[in-house]
């Protein structure tokens, strides 16, 4: 499984072209949910990863490969207090359709 957290700049950059599989794609939103459920937002260093995290893959373009609807399925299940910090990474559209 893909670990969010130990992303590196050489995995950031191959991002955009290896989503284009289906089925990496599907690896990777299960892996960003699982990310968001075990860090815990801490106001602190934990937030910062979930929000950097989110502007990582933003610059990857990480959301060229889903839809709103899809991710916001994908992560249903990550508590309300990591997907806001999540989104605060986010470009706006997105993250407004994220958020309830």
């Amino acid at each position: 499984m893909i670990n969010i957290a130990a992303l590196r700049p050489s995995d950031i950059t191959t991002l955009d072209h290896r989503l284009s599989d289906q089925s990496f794609a599907q690896d990777f939103l299960a892996a960003l949910a699982k990310f968001l459920t075990e860090v815990g937002p801490d106001g602190g260093a934990d937030s910062d990863r979930i929000f950097m995290a989110a502007v990582q893959l933003t610059q990857a373009k990480a959301w060229n490969h889903f839809d709103a609807t899809a991710l916001r399925k994908a992560l249903s299940s990550v508590p309300q207090d990591a997907m806001v910090i999540f989104c605060d990474g986010l470009p706006t559209t997105l993250a407004s359709r994220l958020l309830p």
